[in-house]
């Protein structure tokens, strides 16, 4: 069956509990922290984006507490980094974050159980099963090396290009198996040589959108905005225990003079 891992605020928790209700009656699992962890172990960081890595989908359930959360904000920009898609459920009319450009989603409206039947449609089939993701995100080190050479394979192919580049990316940075990284680090260093055509901008690895607040839609590299040698105004923050570069970007249309402030993990990019 198909993974989803739900991003919520603690203050949103009846309604995460009920959401997991009524979409395990779907057919799909839903990824679950380990009862041995909360947001206090030293391994909750890792935890999570190991949930991330292995899930079909994400969906945010969004409100004015979850606009606040550090850790909402974490776990939604990993999963843009995997390239993983996004549905978000709203529970009121507090705006969405000015990276989520293109997630489809839908709003709460009181009635859950409906907006469930609503939001089915946007996710994967339930049935669909991703052995890789579930080898990409096992707790055993052979299986995260299996899942790195069927990724291989399939960059190979052609398929699934830029997730499959961004988790081994991911894995050769943050792994917390020094065998699984170098794995990883060679298994890109395998695919370095290999011409690929250019991704569009939303799903390349090394791009991300922005809407300003005009609505205006802009879309950035990393390779040239992070760059500390660059000319793009930054300061450093931390969030959620990771560090983080707050870039100032001006809108890319025409005539529009906003900026915006934009916290990206500009990491493996300066």
């Amino acid at each position: 069956m198909a993974q989803l891992f739900l991003i919520a605020t603690p203050a949103d928790a009846t309604c995460t509990d009920a959401l997991r209700d009524l979409l395990t009656a779907q057919g799909y699992g839903i990824w679950s922290l380990p009862a041995h962890l909360d947001s206090g172990s030293a391994s909750y960081p890792s935890a999570l984006e190991r949930g991330i890595r292995g899930s079909a989908a994400l969906v945010l359930i969004w409100s004015a507490a979850a606009a606040g959360d550090e850790w909402v904000e974490r776990m939604v920009r990993y999963g843009q980094q995997l390239k993983k898609p996004v549905i978000t459920l709203a529970r009121d009319a507090t705006p969405l974050p000015i990276t989520l450009v293109d997630a489809p989603g839908l709003r709460e409206n009181g009635d859950l159980a409906a907006a469930v039947t609503r939001l089915v449609p946007l996710l994967p089939p339930p049935e669909q099963d991703d052995l890789l993701l579930a080898l990409l995100s096992h707790e055993y080190i052979r299986e995260q090396k299996r899942g790195i050479a069927e990724a291989v394979t399939l960059i190979q192919r052609g398929e699934r290009r830029e997730e499959l580049l961004a988790m081994l990316e991911d894995l050769a940075r943050h792994s917390l198996y020094n065998t699984v990284a170098a794995e990883a680090q060679q298994a890109l260093a395998s695919l370095s040589g290999q011409p690929a055509p250019e991704a569009p901008p939303a799903a390349s690895r090394h791009t991300f959108g922005v809407r300003c607040p005009k609505g205006h839609v802009s879309w950035y590299d990393k390779r040239e905005v992070c760059p500390a040698s660059g000319t793009i105004p930054r300061s450093t923050v931390r969030k959620a225990g990771q560090d983080l570069d707050e870039l100032l970007l001006p809108c890319r249309t025409a005539g529009c003079t906003e900026t915006v402030v934009v916290r990206v993990d500009c990491e493996g990019y300066t």
